[in-house]
């Protein structure tokens, strides 16, 4: 297995557009999920919370129901790990793919014939005080990661990979 990486970081800005252009919508079609970078959103709704120290295999389990080899999921972790470490209880979600593709376009040249997979975390530190208000997301982490899981999972595929997160502040 041959491995290459491409690494680039971005800063999110409040210039230019707030939100993405609005489509037109046909009739009876269902809305998409929007993400625009600088006004992410993750509540008790869209995201599970778990304790720190649950947050390591969490995350090893659902990136790998995303198709992740052990080293990318490694360098997932590594990379994220002191972010998370700063709080008791963290909020998460992986933004649906499409989301994420609207947000900021890719075109890898040349096209790969396979699998794109673009993976994307949002999190944030949630206060004891504050569990509350996210016990539905409290009862989420419990339940089988696979809900993460996307169109990976075939390893004959040849991958372009591309993971990334953000803390929601």
């Amino acid at each position: 297995m041959e491995m290459s990486y491409l690494y680039w970081e971005a800063e999110t800005t409040a210039k230019g557009l707030l939100s993405t252009p609005a489509s037109p919508q046909l009739g009876g079609a269902v809305a998409e999920e929007t993400f625009v970078p600088n006004r992410a959103t993750l509540d008790a709704s869209n995201s599970v919370v778990l304790e720190v120290a649950k947050m390591t295999p969490y995350l090893d389990s659902s990136l790998k129901a995303l198709g992740l080899h052990v080293e990318v999921r490694t360098s997932f972790i590594t990379y994220w790990l002191p972010s998370l470490l700063k709080h008791k209880h963290i909020a998460l979600r992986f933004l649906p793919q499409s989301a994420y593709e609207r947000a900021a376009p890719l075109t890898v040249e040349p096209t790969p014939s396979d699998v794109v997979a673009r993976i994307f975390m949002l999190f944030k530190g949630i206060e004891e005080t504050e569990l509350g208000m996210w016990s539905d997301a409290c009862e989420r982490s419990a339940v089988d990661v696979s809900r993460w899981a996307g169109r990976m999972n075939d390893a004959g595929l040849f991958r372009v990979i591309e993971w990334g997160g953000r803390e929601v502040v």
